[in-house]
């Protein structure tokens, strides 16, 4: 897994990449971009931080990922309709953006960089300043403090994507994207204290508890059975979950 967020955080951070081989030949990615978007359900994300949370958090890789965790709407929804013209737009627009990043690719054409114009800097210095504040010590998300490095630099690449998305001959960022782009990255901060902070619902201490909680369900067959042998319970847990001592006083916590 290091080795795999190391290449995705140079990739991130658009530096240079040598892709060394054995049997083909080197290459070298230069001034590279990097996009992905995954959709994954909740309780494989709480395996993969279970097995990999300290390792990935240290890695850098949340840092600079955009999270977010949306509650399920099964059973509340109205209006449900099979019409979506609104989607079909959208599909095109993206289509036609790519369309000319590969063009300006292949013909070799210099990236494109885009400038604020005065008002929107402003707003982007605000959304840096406060964030800035927010690291500190003495504040609530002191704790989030690697991604909220990162979180000006985010808010800037998600400004300059909806100025294009608005108009693609765009050479400056507005005072619409800009505004835009601040109200987003501030839901993505929030709903990163809420996921990663200390009590939150990926953190290690929870996550730990959630699947304790779920083994022990599972086990008792919902309550069905009242007493668990330990060594039972700890054969059934995961090999980084088996310590006695600290299964001991996890179990106390969940009494508590």
């Amino acid at each position: 897994f290091s080795t795999a967020a190391s290449t995705v955080n140079t990739l991130w951070d658009g530096s240079n990449y040598a892709v060394e081989r054995i049997s083909r030949t080197s290459f070298e990615l230069t001034n590279p971009r990097l996009s992905i978007h995954l959709m994954l359900q909740p309780e494989l994300l709480i395996e993969f931080m279970k097995q990999h949370g300290s390792t990935s958090m240290a890695s850098g890789i949340w840092a600079r990922t955009l999270v977010c965790a949306a509650n399920p709407h099964f059973g509340n929804r109205s209006n449900i309709s099979a019409q979506t013209p609104h989607l079909s737009v959208f599909h095109n627009k993206l289509k036609s953006l790519l369309d000319i990043a590969k063009t300006r690719a292949a013909s070799k054409q210099p990236r494109r960089v885009l400038h604020w114009v005065q008002e929107a800097l402003a707003i982007w210095q605000q959304f840096a300043n406060n964030t800035e504040l927010h690291m500190s010590p003495n504040m609530g998300l002191h704790e989030c403090r690697a991604f909220l490095a990162k979180a000006p630099e985010n808010m800037a690449r998600i400004a300059a994507q909806l100025q294009l998305y608005i108009d693609s001959d765009s050479t400056a960022i507005g005072i619409t994207a800009a505004s835009a782009a601040s109200a987003i990255m501030s839901y993505f901060v929030e709903e990163h204290h809420r996921l990663f902070g200390q009590n939150g619902e990926l953190s290690e201490d929870t996550v730990y508890a959630k699947m304790l909680y779920n083994t022990l369900m599972k086990l008792s067959q919902h309550g069905q059975i009242q007493s668990i042998q330990r060594s039972h319970l700890q054969r059934n847990l995961p090999n980084s979950m088996r310590n006695k001592k600290e299964l001991f006083n996890r179990i106390l916590e969940l009494l508590e």
